[in-house]
């Protein structure tokens, strides 16, 4: 353990499932804030994340369909 923040961003998954929960709850998710590779914190909008070309699937996704 390196006490050091590394990338948080959420992944396509987390994504859909923080939106799944919103609309369930009747939350409005205005802004997500996550760690990004050079561990500064960054703050996205949610609808800037959601349409993302570059999202992520974790490890656990990526061999789960294996």
């Amino acid at each position: 353990m390196t006490g050091l923040i590394s990338m948080s961003k959420p992944c396509k998954h987390c994504i859909e499932n923080m939106q799944r929960l919103a609309n369930r709850k009747g939350y409005y998710i205005d802004n997500i804030y996550f760690s990004n590779n050079m561990r500064q914190i960054e703050k996205w909008g949610y609808s800037q994340l959601e349409n993302d070309q570059c999202k992520h699937i974790t490890e656990f996704y990526k061999n789960k369909k294996k």
